[in-house]
């Protein structure tokens, strides 16, 4: 065998051991990095619940201390404005000023049919008077369902007992 041949084994020989070391320390410095990561990943996650929690709790009770000062400032400010307008109890046919066209309350009970408010036909909850031309119909959907399927119909007939 002539000696080039020799040294061309030796250095394919030496390449596959430099490319062997180079894997073996990529593989390293990979596993190293994703140890890291994994750290750094973890202490992240730890620091957002540790502080992510009471900072939403500070801004909860920021805003529940802003409901409270606008549902102050709405009793003290501006509802007896609006009150004003309006008189404390319906005046009776006595007072000096009273409007015989204004109708407190509507004795007739509208009924609810196919074209009016069929959602509430024969639901307990249905009320269905006006007052002071402001019509009614229950409690819990003042102006009504949209449609024929209300979630909160119940039968008259099973609570009228």
């Amino acid at each position: 065998m002539d000696n080039w041949e020799k040294q061309l084994i030796n250095w394919l020989n030496q390449a596959e051991n430099n490319f062997n070391n180079f894997c073996e320390e990529v593989t390293q410095e990979l596993e190293k990095t994703a140890h890291n990561t994994e750290l750094f990943i973890d202490n992240l996650t730890q620091e957002i619940d540790n502080k992510i929690p009471q900072e939403i709790d500070d801004f909860l009770l920021q805003v529940d201390y802003f409901l409270e000062e606008c549902a102050v400032f709405l009793a003290d400010e501006i509802l007896p404005h609006i009150l004003e307008d309006f008189p404390p109890n319906p005046p009776s046919e006595e007072d000096s000023d009273f409007d015989s066209n204004i109708v407190w309350f509507d004795e007739e009970k509208i009924t609810p049919d196919a074209q009016f408010h069929p959602a509430c036909i024969g639901c307990k909850n249905y009320h269905g008077r006006r007052y002071n031309g402001n019509f009614l119909v229950c409690g819990i959907h003042p102006y009504g369902w949209n449609d024929e399927n209300c979630p909160d119909w119940q039968d008259q007939e099973s609570h009228s007992n």
